[in-house]
């Protein structure tokens, strides 16, 4: 199998959820034989970045065009007056789609995966091109993520300028994507929604998978740490972490003075790292995430907006770590709330249930267990090779 996988942001190093996502489908299809070479846009937040030790690397030739994809306002304010849809043009890019245009002629491929919805920009291009399968690889309903932004977004001025961006993205996705042979969903809720808009026939569960270690061991002093980890420039965890400290953290410290958080994420904004909270310590971008998640005996993922599935959760589960969510956080995840995860909305209840946790080494022992029995029943890597050879077997032409 000939496979070329169109990124719209560079995966390497996988560092973030999207991109983790990205590296391990194609280490998934790697380790099945078959032949992947990825094309990107890298960005500013991505950039190419070299890594020729790396298995996955080494194997796909990445091979990338630098487009600044970052919101400007200016071009928002003149979407206003235009039918172009500000939020996907950023990344539909001459030189990207020459290069993708040049490799198809190249090579024949069998399957053509689409990383996520910005990527359809290049659809009717390639359908022209090619003669293989062409699969949109979900990560999440995008116009749904944008439109829970844009409920939440405090600036007047901000809502009105989005508005129209965000409906013409709703338009586009469910109008492009119902030109991909198949649509492979990333969580079995985002699969339900497609059904409705693009029909049974069309779509497909194709879970994330990770390669789970084989053992994992919490580090002896976590005994008091609580640890987050994401990335600080993308809107929701700004607004989750936001949340966290002023709503729940000042309730954990009431209850117990002992404990620490320890935030762990690229780009925050110079401001978030002044005048943090008593027993909040700030570490920056993280080099080792399997590292840094295991320093703590608990790891939080306030998340108020969401679609598709959190990687982040996923990995803190295949961990064998105590992770505790909101309801929004777990979407997408068949995770019992008290027995491989917790669950809580409120400041009050996260509160409690991190500090009533962290207090019981009977329950942290038996909610990490159970974690990992889910990510090794459900986001095992050959769960996702499974998913690709009988949607090869489906969608072959």
């Amino acid at each position: 199998m000939q496979v070329l996988q169109i990124c719209h942001k560079f995966p390497f190093p996988p560092n973030d959820g999207g991109t983790l996502a990205t590296y391990q489908l194609a280490k998934a299809m790697l380790e099945m034989g078959w032949k992947v070479k990825t094309l990107s846009i890298a960005t500013i937040k991505h950039p190419h970045s070299e890594m020729p030790l790396d298995p996955v690397f080494k194997a796909s030739k990445p091979e990338s065009v630098m487009v600044d994809t970052a919101p400007k306002v200016g071009k928002l304010i003149q979407n206003l007056w235009s039918d172009a849809n500000y939020i996907v043009s950023r990344f539909n890019d001459d030189r990207f789609a020459n290069l993708i245009s040049d490799t198809l002629t190249q090579t024949k491929y069998d399957l053509v995966v689409f990383e996520g919805t910005f990527t359809a920009t290049y659809v009717d291009m390639v359908r022209k091109k090619c003669d293989g399968v062409l699969l949109m690889r979900s990560h999440n309903v995008e116009f749904q993520l944008w439109e829970e932004r844009l409920f939440s977004e405090d600036s007047f001025f901000k809502r009105n300028l989005l508005k129209a961006p965000v409906r013409q993205l709703r338009e586009f996705e469910l109008r492009e994507l119902k030109k991909f042979d198949v649509v492979g969903a990333i969580s079995m809720t985002d699969k339900a929604f497609f059904n409705s808009y693009i029909g049974l026939n069309k779509t497909i569960y194709l879970p994330f998978g990770i390669s789970l270690p084989d053992e994992t061991v919490v580090d002896d002093d976590a005994e008091n740490k609580i640890v987050f980890l994401g990335a600080l420039d993308w809107e929701p965890n700004i607004h989750g972490i936001n949340w966290f400290l002023e709503e729940v953290w000042p309730l954990i410290r009431q209850r117990n003075n002992q404990l620490e958080f320890h935030i762990g994420g690229r780009n925050a904004a110079p401001e978030f790292t002044q005048d943090l909270p008593e027993g909040v310590i700030f570490k920056g971008e993280i080099e080792d995430a399997h590292s840094f998640i295991l320093s703590g005996k608990l790891m939080a993922v306030p998340l108020f907006e969401a679609s598709g599935i959190r990687i982040k959760i996923i990995e803190g589960l295949a961990l064998g770590q105590v992770v505790c969510t909101t309801t929004k956080g777990a979407q997408g995840i068949p995770a019992q709330t008290g027995k491989d995860i917790i669950i809580a909305d409120t400041p009050k209840q996260m509160a409690r249930e991190i500090v009533e946790t962290m207090r019981s080494k009977d329950r942290t022992d038996s909610i990490a267990r159970h974690a990992r029995i889910l990510a090794e029943s459900e986001f095992d890597i050959t769960n996702t090779q499974k998913a690709l050879l009988e949607m090869i077997k489906s969608f072959k032409k």
